[in-house]
């Protein structure tokens, strides 16, 4: 049997250790400006980001409530609180001081026994309070081996540097040794089960599981212990929705899933009692309150710098703005007030304006070949795809010693040829150009997930759209939901929007009712809205079969709000006018049969 851990087996005392939301919670408390965790989970439930108790019991003993706000991610809050505040991580990393010192509970106690034994165990835990009980135990030298920190922990690592903390240590996945011991011991294990663990590790866990062989899992059991407070055992449905995804991988895999609610602590010692293990002497409980959390000297203008780079690393215009609209920049480094600025003006849809901004002096720091990409987007956004086209390949050419820079400016490209392919009287020069694009792109490289989650994604999604082009065709569906679905894990609001605008665009089929279409649609723009991008929702506005769902006026005045090109204007109001015209003649029709059996 192998046993995987998370969090919540140290929550119980003496450990006493922050659950995963508490410990979100403390960060944001300990390094960001007051209220930002609540303001993280007010726009988490405002564009449909929400979570549901898994348990019927439990919502009922919560009186029912609606579904909350989902948690910020700790890897991503934590990154940037790392990135801004102390480059060599020590003294963010204080804020972990408990954990570096933790004592084991009887939980801990319980999972050393089975160790002892033989037994094998994973954990996402960076303690070493199982480790600490294993030596009380006076467990044979091999037992702590089979004790594998996927995420590393302060024992093997007491600096911190490896530890799985920020977006950035786990956006590209395992490294190869420690997917073979995740896989291994799932492999070789007739029954798995799962305590104190959110099934949370999305770009990590869920991925290696996804990749398991179909059939690789046949006959192992998962049992899969939902923590929670109320008196009586039960089963929940496995299916459940609510569930995280990694319990549906595991049974692709042939796993056979039982989800259990109840305490968690009291189905380790059933366990210990039904298998006749000796954990030792019960672990002395303090009968005081948990020890405060350590903390962290931090200036206010460090919360607000570090607040500044959050609200950017997660994609929250209207926050951003916020910040920029204060007028207290004091303080705050100038190259990113700078690309703030121009952040904004891209999501507000002044791409004139943000195109003239980057073409004028550019702060210092800033790579030229950064300048050149930006200008190139500019011209492309605005419908200007020709000099788009032109000007981002000229600097590319003059950019081949440069990859990075040269990957940059080649995707953007890619970006330009998707958008000819969409434009009637550039689609056949699109379809020449695709190959090439997509082929330039691979060549480049940067697609797999080590590249990190947005470069990766990002390509993923236009290499699939390039290759229809080019082949004359529709690409598979799926492509567009699942890079929305890995913005989403990483946090980044807009960008999961912008991936949901492309899911629309993709799917679109001319019979849905337009009744569908419209929800759809407007519910997008409004999140647009709420995330504050002015901009996403002008381009809702321009997804097919618009003209169903928004009338003249409304699609005049997105063309106005957006500063597309004149012509681009022109163009999209070609297109709109005599569809629109068509729709409500079409409607009129369908009414008047309707009325008139004789019709």
């Amino acid at each position: 049997m192998a046993f995987l851990s998370g969090a919540g087996v140290s929550v119980e005392m003496p450990t006493g250790l922050p659950s995963g939301a508490a410990l979100t919670r403390r960060v944001c408390e300990a390094f960001f400006p007051e209220r930002t965790f609540d303001t993280l989970l007010d726009y988490h439930a405002a564009v449909g980001w929400t979570i549901t108790e898994v348990c019927a019991a439990q919502r009922a003993r919560a009186g029912g409530i609606a579904p909350k706000g989902r948690l910020p991610r700790l890897e991503t809050v934590l990154g940037v609180a790392m990135r801004v505040l102390d480059h060599d991580e020590r003294r963010v990393l204080r804020i972990l001081d408990d954990v570096r010192t933790a004592v084991p509970n009887r939980q801990h106690a319980a999972l050393a026994a089975h160790l002892a034994v033989g037994g094998r165990q994973l954990t996402l835990n960076f303690d070493d309070c199982i480790e600490q009980r294993l030596i009380t135990l006076e467990a044979p030298p091999d037992a702590a081996d089979r004790l594998i920190h996927l995420h590393s922990s302060f024992r093997a690592d007491p600096e911190g540097r490896s530890l799985g903390l920020t977006l950035a240590r786990i956006e590209p996945g395992f490294q190869k040794p420690v997917e073979h011991s995740l896989t291994s011991t799932l492999a070789a294990a007739a029954a798995i089960v799962v305590v104190g663990y959110s099934g949370s590790d999305f770009f990590d866990v869920d991925q290696t599981v996804a990749a398991l062989p179909s059939g690789s899992l046949k006959g192992t059991r998962l049992y899969w212990i939902n923590h929670g407070s109320h008196p009586r055992w039960h089963v929940i449905d496995a299916a459940n929705p609510a569930l995280p995804p990694v319990i549906a991988g595991l049974a692709r895999a042939g796993a056979r899933p039982t989800v259990l609610c109840g305490r968690t602590g009291e189905f380790l010692s059933s366990l210990l009692d039904a298998w006749r293990l000796n954990s030792g002497p019960e672990p002395a409980v303090s009968a005081g309150p948990p020890a405060p959390p350590p903390t962290v000297p931090v200036s206010e203008n460090e919360r607000r710098e570090a607040a500044l780079a959050l609200y950017r690393e997660l994609a929250i215009p209207r926050a951003v703005a916020g910040i920029l609209d204060s007028g207290n920049l004091a303080g705050l480094p100038s190259d990113a007030v700078w690309l703030a600025r121009s952040e904004l003006l891209w999501e507000q849809g002044r791409w004139n304006d943000l195109l003239h901004q980057w073409l004028r002096r550019t702060p210092e720091g800033i790579d030229p070949l950064v300048r050149a990409e930006r200008v190139g987007a500019c011209l492309w956004v605005q419908g200007r795809l020709v000099p788009a086209y032109l000007w981002l390949v000229a600097h590319r050419r003059a950019a081949a010693v440069d990859p990075d820079g040269a990957r940059r400016l080649a995707e953007t490209e890619g970006r330009v040829v998707e958008h000819m392919a969409r434009t009637p009287e550039l689609r056949p020069i699109a379809r020449c150009l695709a190959p090439q694009a997509v082929g330039r792109i691979r060549a480049l490289g940067g697609l797999e997930q080590q590249a990190g989650v947005h470069a990766f994604r990002r390509r993923q999604d236009l290499t699939s759209s390039l290759d229809a082009i080019g082949g004359g065709g529709v690409r598979e569906a799926g492509h567009a939901a699942a890079s929305q679905n890995w913005f989403a894990e990483a946090g980044s609001l807009t960008a999961a929007l912008s991936y949901r605008h492309r899911q629309l665009r993709d799917e679109f089929r001319p019979d849905r009712p337009d009744e569908e279409l419209a929800a759809d649609y407007r519910e997008l723009a409004d999140r647009f809205d709420i995330v504050g991008s002015a901009a996403g929702r002008v381009r809702t506005c321009l997804l097919p079969g618009a003209e169903r769902v928004f009338g003249v006026r409304e699609f005049v005045s997105a063309l106005f709000d957006g500063q597309f090109g004149w012509w681009h204007r022109c163009r999209l109001l070609g297109h709109y006018l005599p569809s629109r015209v068509g729709h409500i003649a079409r409607s009129a029709l369908t009414i008047r049969q309707g009325r008139d059996p004789r019709l």
